[in-house]
């Protein structure tokens, strides 16, 4: 592997901004809730040590795999109802429309309200966020197909 001037022009500020963080950091000039990096560092391998952050690891991805699946099943399924179905597109294209462009962590305490402060609600609105752009893809994706060539292919000989 060969080191040129470029790639290390991509690690001066990186670096420079941690060194910078650290020293005033130590210097005290920082606010008690900024961390240093070196203490950051020093808990992280503490917790990695105890086995917390493995146990923490597990528990996020799995809400994030069941919530990932959750949201494009239900994405992939609305999105072609939608795309074949003309009353089912009447029905999920303005509330799309208008859910979509709402930013999904103002959905939060609706969640933290109906599924309460465990999983479900983590997993709800993770597979919410995901619904949207695979119901926009699966739909659009449907409504592309032109449809002489595929109602050819299904007529009978």
């Amino acid at each position: 592997m060969r080191i040129n001037s470029a790639s290390i022009q991509n690690w001066i500020l990186p670096v420079a901004a941690l060194a910078a963080w650290e020293i005033l950091g130590r210097a005290g000039l920082l606010p008690r809730y900024l961390s240093t990096p070196s203490a950051i560092l020093a808990a992280l391998w503490e917790i990695a040590l105890t086995g917390e952050l493995f146990v923490a690891l597990a528990a996020s991805l799995y809400r994030v795999s069941v919530g990932f699946a959750l949201g494009t099943a239900a994405g992939i399924v609305v999105g072609l109802g939608a795309g074949i179905l003309p009353g089912v597109r009447h029905f999920f294209d303005p509330l799309v429309s208008f859910l979509y462009s709402i930013p999904k962590v103002a959905f939060l305490p609706i969640f933290l309200l109906l599924f309460g402060l465990g999983h479900a609600s983590k997993i709800a609105i993770i597979a919410f966020s995901g619904f949207f752009p695979v119901f926009v893809a699966s739909r659009h994706a449907v409504l592309s197909v032109d449809k002489l060539p595929s109602w050819c292919c299904l007529r009978p000989s």
